[in-house]
């Protein structure tokens, strides 16, 4: 979910701010179930955090205290937000990759985690992440390697915001781990000076959140499972991943082609981009943080993972 482009003599308010993959679901949704919504930033651009006696900060939180309906970002399903929210079924499936700057020689790409661990690259994450978690949980030797590296390097292998990640790649010998969406999705844009490796690390999905027992939640599940029979996932897919640089992006594998059928891959998301920032030179324009009301019905929405 970006904020439009326009001319400036053009004004736009309201929903009509944003536009991308969840804008374009969101809206088949409310047509759809039949409600109406209105997008809005999250109080404090993050995902949240847990705080004293159970409560959550960020965008959880929201959901969880009423403040907000429906989360739909780029938020990972996991066993400790379950207890906190519900989560709807997922809408795209993601793993881990690493975008670096693309070198002369194509053939001396980084194409692996093997790869980059055998290289002179740094390579780092945005701190406190779903990534540097699933690196510290995983019994992987080669994940447990990179772990053990990235506490070496110096500077820090660690970043603080997407953006920063990103202009590390750019103007450094240094790889940036992150989600496979919005690795793909920088990669895809101009001046397409970036490139991905495989994804690595174990699978994981992003769903939206509502309050426990909220039962809009089924009702959005069954008009999920229809947009996916349908196959207009992948066609809205298809519209927000078109690469601007020639050859297009990674080649999609037989296996990848087959996850399909159940979400959207390989692992794209339209959200791409660093909590906070509003614009940047990793060409990606977007909100840090809204909410949308759906007929008293809210969703709020996060960059980043």
């Amino acid at each position: 979910m970006m904020f439009k482009q326009h001319d400036d003599t053009l004004f736009l308010a309201g929903n009509d701010r944003f536009e991308g993959y969840l804008a374009d679901l969101l809206f088949r949704l409310s047509l759809s179930i039949g409600f109406d919504y209105e997008i809005r930033l999250s109080v404090d651009s993050t995902y949240g955090s847990p705080g004293h006696n159970g409560s959550w900060t960020g965008m959880v939180g929201e959901v969880q205290r009423g403040e907000a309906d429906l989360a739909a970002a780029s938020l990972t399903v996991t066993p400790e937000l379950e207890d906190v929210v519900a989560f709807t079924d997922p809408f795209l499936t993601v793993r881990t990759t690493a975008i670096a700057r693309k070198p002369r020689r194509r053939n001396a790409r980084i194409r692996s985690a093997e790869d980059l661990l055998r290289s002179d690259m740094q390579f780092g994450t945005l701190a406190n992440s779903v990534t540097q978690r699933l690196l510290r949980e995983s019994q992987d030797f080669v994940h447990r390697q990179m772990l053990a590296r990235m506490a070496t390097f110096w500077p820090p292998a660690y970043v603080q915001t997407w953006h920063e990640g990103v202009e590390k790649t750019r103007r450094q010998n240094y790889a940036f781990l992150l989600d496979t969406p919005q690795a793909e999705y920088l990669a895809g844009r101009r001046p397409c000076d970036l490139y991905t490796t495989e994804p690595f690390l174990r699978r994981r999905t992003y769903a939206f959140a509502l309050r426990r027992g909220d039962r809009l939640k089924e009702r959005i599940n069954a008009e999920l499972f229809r947009l996916r029979e349908a196959e207009e996932m992948d066609l809205l897919y298809m519209k927000w991943w078109r690469s601007e640089c020639v050859g297009g992006g990674r080649k999609v594998s037989a296996r990848e082609s087959r996850d399909r059928t159940t979400v959207p891959n390989p692992w794209r998301f339209a959200t791409a981009s660093s909590v906070g920032s509003r614009s940047g030179t990793d060409n990606v324009r977007c909100a840090a943080a809204a909410v949308l009301t759906i007929a008293g019905v809210v969703a709020a929405w996060t960059v980043g993972s």
